[in-house]
């Protein structure tokens, strides 16, 4: 009965209930950048980050987070400069901090010239209302990729122990049957229906659409329902080209 009653009250959204106990995570090789998204939710989340004064600020390729995307750009980047950037910002970086270091500076200040891609980690607990929370906003797929995966890791370890919480901790479009925002990312219209009668979202990755400039040769990424990364333009000869946002910027539409 006691099981019974407490399940009503997390379907029926009452979360009182349940915010004696929490779920204790440890949360490691995270970038700055999720984080200080994480560290958004304050309500019934208790948060002990490693301090960056006691952590290495130097980057190196075992303290550092670079996007998919990312990676994918620098993949297709034809001449190589992007990644070269790149090595040279983390060189300076590191330079940098090694030499203020050097000259007497503490790391609490010398740590301001660190990326925010280098590593954290953190114990983090969320009550059960907290942590439905922090999945109904982070498992939408216009999260972030970094935090959606955290969250979607989070969620497995809790399903794992009770599977009864399966239900609950899922994007808010699953749970309302819908979504609420004015600019949704489409995931619940992609949803298909298993032979079982369960709910598949679409994975993102599913949804991908990629782009090459006509004039740069870059290659880019957007969902099915992003804004395009570019422009259309239709060229002297008659055919369509697309041109990215920075080339469109630069030479013009005349490309």
């Amino acid at each position: 009965n006691f099981e019974k009653i407490g399940l009503h009250c997390v379907r029926a959204n009452h979360g009182s209930p349940c915010r004696s106990f929490k779920w204790r995570f440890r949360v490691e090789d995270i970038s700055r950048v999720c984080s200080h998204q994480l560290v958004r939710h304050s309500i019934g989340v208790a948060i002990n980050q490693q301090s960056g004064v006691f952590m290495p600020t130097e980057v190196t390729e075992d303290n550092i987070v670079i996007p998919p995307t990312v990676e994918a750009i620098i993949t297709n980047d034809p001449q190589g400069e992007l990644a070269q950037d790149i090595d040279a910002f983390i060189a300076l970086s590191n330079k940098i901090v090694t030499n203020l270091r050097n000259a007497g500076c503490s790391n609490s200040d010398s740590r301001y010239f660190a990326p925010e891609a280098i590593c954290t980690g953190m114990n983090i607990a969320f009550s059960p209302e907290a942590l439905r929370h922090l999945c109904h906003e982070r498992l939408c797929t216009k999260a972030q990729w970094e935090i959606r995966k955290v969250a979607r890791a989070m969620a497995n370890e809790v399903c794992k122990v009770d599977p009864r919480w399966k239900e609950f901790l899922v994007p808010k479009c699953i749970l309302y049957n819908g979504c609420r925002e004015p600019l949704g990312c489409g995931y619940f219209n992609k949803v298909s229906t298993n032979p079982n009668g369960d709910k598949v979202p679409a994975k993102i990755e599913e949804r991908l659409i990629t782009y090459k400039c006509s004039h740069c040769d870059t290659v880019l990424q957007a969902k099915d329902d992003d804004e395009i990364p570019g422009i259309t333009i239709t060229g002297t000869d008659g055919l369509e080209r697309f041109i990215c946002r920075r080339c469109a910027r630069v030479v013009g539409e005349n490309v």
